[in-house]
């Protein structure tokens, strides 16, 4: 029994702990044996599960707030026109309802995706091919894009992974960069420098690379991680009437840690951002 009673005590405890309380820990024994082990280990979960709930939490009140912003949009412009209905240009309507529709639709894509993507966290992607990254990055900039969009491939390359995904997102990154400048560079190659976490194993040898600069405003150092981030918002010089929820660089680091790739930002030497994404290229998926 008194050998037990560190347990009995940690079950008591544990069981008090609900959603409501995850801030809460467990007593961790003096003794430093199994017990203890069993109490950090326990606290450590601890600390996840409140940090998972705080995100859920985060993520639920802006998504509600993105939603809320083209439904307000929309009411306010038939609640005006209903107001005035012989006097009001219904092109001018129409068009502002398409608008908003659009907005709203995009956002919830975006937000479809994110719940897919960390529904299926894990160290595989599905549907994984070879995938020309050059020929990827081409023909996403010749899509219409009021910037203008210029591809240089160093050198043509291959990576493992889901095509529709890496489509997705370069195409945001392209997408991203020509909101912002009018000059958008993208380079593709290998041999890139050192990915910016340290690695080993199967990480060490050559690796693929995609970078997109442009020659906009740019992103302040302290702030380049915290644009990854859901629903981020930085400088009004970056983020002033893009219609973006701020989902779409989310979404690119996502799919690049899924593809065992890592994404920064620095500087782009046009003058603007500048981010960088490296694969491996002799990854096994």
């Amino acid at each position: 029994g008194r050998t037990l009673s560190p347990v009995r005590a940690m079950t008591e405890q544990v069981d008090q702990i609900d959603d409501q309380h995850l801030h809460q820990r467990l007593t961790v024994p003096t003794a430093s044996d199994e017990l203890q082990q069993l109490a950090n280990t326990l606290n450590r979960m601890l600390e996840r599960l409140e940090a998972s709930r705080d995100r859920q939490r985060r993520f639920v009140s802006d998504a509600s707030h993105e939603l809320r912003s083209p439904i307000t949009a929309t009411r306010a412009t038939l609640e005006v026109a209903g107001a005035s209905p012989d006097s009001t240009d219904w092109v001018e309507v129409a068009d502002v309802l398409t608008e908003e529709n659009e907005r709203l639709g995009a956002l919830v894509d975006d937000l479809l995706l994110l719940a897919r993507l960390d529904e299926r966290r894990g160290p595989t992607v599905a549907n994984t091919a070879a995938v020309d990254l050059d020929e990827l990055c081409i023909a996403e900039a010749s899509r219409p894009r009021s910037a203008e969009v210029k591809v240089r491939v160093h050198t043509p390359v291959r990576v493992a992974g889901n095509l529709a995904m890496l489509t997705r997102a370069v195409r945001n990154l392209i997408d991203n960069a020509a909101q912002h400048a009018t000059v958008v560079d993208i380079v593709v190659g290998v041999d890139f420098e050192p990915p910016a976490t340290p690695t080993s194993g199967p990480d060490i040898g050559q690796r693929a690379f995609v970078t997109v600069g442009d020659n906009g405003p740019g992103i302040a150092p302290e702030k380049r991680e915290l644009v990854f981030d859901r629903f981020s918002r930085l400088d009004e010089a970056r983020t002033a009437d893009n219609g973006g929820a701020g989902l779409g660089l989310a979404i690119t680091r996502d799919i690049v840690q899924r593809h065992h790739g890592v994404i920064t930002c620095v500087e782009s030497p046009l003058g603007g951002a500048r981010f960088m994404a490296s694969f491996r290229t002799n990854a096994d998926h």
